[in-house]
């Protein structure tokens, strides 16, 4: 039998496919059981605290927050075969991410013939009213003597809500702002693959990702923020929020594989990744004092973003044991990607809709990686294990803020060694150390200049001069069987990517705006 956790050098391995609690679940409810996961309230995934990258099959899924989300609820978790938690991932993976990677590999039907599954889930909580979700999955698998189809549908419903409360202290005013949004989801994910075994040393297959998602947010209209002058309230805002988001994605894959012998093979790997996002906000403020007069006028703007992203990546992985105790890993890819965002500002100015210029934003940005990398493995007698690696990636960043005539252009070399060691002296027993260095390059919406509103007093904005962020972790392990793990981990990152707080004290306005900030250690 195989052990549910299982220690590896580099890695844990939980081992779904042995687990019977799997039966009737979705991925992510198995991801939640999995030892140092957890999932925040925007749907983020975490690993050790810390934000991870999820990977389906040995390949990235590109996605993120809730919308992933809604791809791993939809997900039958009786077809995952084994979660692998890399919190160090060795110079094989992307240097990218500062909270590991967490890699979901799903099972191969060995069985011949048609044979498939169907989930229904329904989950339901009860606070100020009661909030209804369900979710599904069909799977569908044929294998031949040399082919293996599977298809693969999950859709989604469920209903959310947030809230944002404040307070904000200057002079002797008081501005508390308390903003609750409800909020309505739908998606639909599919999976279509095919395998084509050319014989017992070649394989060839493909694989097609999708998903359609909207979701429709508003905020309670009786909420808002209230201003207190000396102790006594002075004006009330009352804010109007309704926003609706369409995603739309695919990402096709085609794979090769070539068997040399056994532990010695090459694979190849073409990605392409294609993102449909739409994003549309209608806001409204309405200010009144203490006896319901308008101090001011109100204010209504709305905004519409298009954004289109493709992402396209090609990969060789080689593998071979050299002198009969050494495992070497040999690799490279190339990696790009395109982003085209147009956001369009309009307020209600003289009973018509006007163009804000100053407040709309276009921009470009393209993101070039290529990489390649060395490993080595071995086992020393039968209690020490070692590995190391080295990772160098070439980053050609360029974005052009067309709106706001600006532009950054940046390249930069970067090597990233990875160092494992690995001590059992028994059966029972077991530690690892492991040093690795990793990088976060800034995302568009961290690099984007365009500011967006929370509330009526507070808001976000990007900024296009961020440099990357690097994290040198240290980790020590520890495990007895296969039912207790203890990790220490410590991080030190350079050039840490945070929103730095902004106050205006004339109005009492907040602004969080993305920068770098010396450093930062966590443990």
């Amino acid at each position: 039998r195989v052990p549910v956790i299982e220690q590896k050098l580099d890695k844990i391995v939980m081992n779904v496919a042995e687990a019977v609690s799997t039966q009737g679940t979705s991925g992510l409810d198995v991801l939640r059981k999995a030892p140092g996961i957890s999932i925040d309230p925007s749907g983020n995934i975490l690993l050790n605290g810390q934000p991870a990258q999820i990977w389906i099959d040995n390949r990235p899924s590109n996605l993120s927050g809730q919308d992933l989300e809604a791809m791993l609820s939809g997900t039958d978790g009786a077809s995952i075969d084994k979660i692998e938690i890399i919190s160090n991932p060795s110079s094989k993976y992307d240097a990218s991410g500062s909270g590991g990677i967490i890699n979901i590999k799903t099972k191969k039907l060995f069985l011949k013939g048609i044979n498939g599954s169907v989930r229904v889930g329904y989950d339901g909580a009860n606070y100020d009213k009661y909030y209804n979700g369900a979710n599904g999955t069909i799977n569908m698998n044929y294998r031949g003597e040399k082919t293996n189809t599977f298809v693969n549908y999950s859709p989604r419903y469920s209903e959310d809500f947030g809230t944002f409360y404040s307070e904000t202290k200057y002079g002797n005013n008081l501005l508390t702002a308390n903003t609750k949004t409800e909020s309505y989801s739908r998606a639909h994910s599919y999976k279509i693959g095919q395998d084509y075994y050319l014989n017992k040393k070649n394989i060839f297959g493909f694989i097609i990702n999708g998903m359609s998602r909207s979701v429709n947010d508003a905020s309670d209209p009786e909420t808002g923020s209230t201003l207190f002058v000396s102790g006594v309230a002075n004006e009330f805002t009352k804010t109007r929020m309704d926003n609706g988001r369409n995603n739309n994605s695919i990402s096709p894959n085609v794979n090769y594989t070539h068997i040399f012998s056994e532990g010695h093979e090459l694979t190849a790997n073409f990605d392409y990744s294609y993102f449909d996002l739409n994003n549309t906000s209608e806001q409204e403020n309405i200010y009144t004092n203490a006896i319901g007069q308008f101090t001011r006028p109100d204010v209504l703007f709305r905004t519409n973003s298009q954004q289109y992203i493709d992402i396209i990546s090609a990969k060789v992985d080689y593998e071979r044991i050299l002198l009969k105790s050494v495992k070497f890993e040999a690799g490279a890819k190339y990696a790009v990607s395109n982003t085209n965002n147009d956001l369009l500002r309009e307020d209600f100015l003289n009973s018509q809709w006007t163009k804000n210029n100053s407040m709309s934003s276009k921009f470009k940005y393209k993101e070039q990686v290529t990489a390649g990398y060395l490993s080595f493995a071995r086992q020393f007698g039968k209690k020490w294990s070692g590995k190391a690696g080295l990772r160098g990636e070439y980053t050609d960043a360029s974005g052009e803020w067309i709106s706001a005539n600006t532009t950054s252009n940046r390249g930069y070399l970067d090597l990233f060694p990875t160092l494992f060691t690995g001590f059992t002296p028994n059966k029972n027993l077991r530690f690892g150390l492991s040093y690795t260095l990793r990088i976060q390059r800034p995302n568009y919406f961290q690099l984007n200049p365009f500011r967006m509103y929370i509330d009526a007093n507070s808001s976000l904005e990007g900024n296009p001069a961020l440099d990357p962020q690097y994290t040198h972790q240290l980790s020590l392990s520890a495990g007895y069987k296969s039912f207790l793990n203890v990790s220490l981990v410590y991080q030190l990152s350079e050039g840490a990517i945070i929103q730095n707080p902004y106050f205006n004290t004339t109005t009492g306005e907040k602004l969080l705006k993305w920068e770098n900030f010396g450093e930062q250690t966590f443990a």
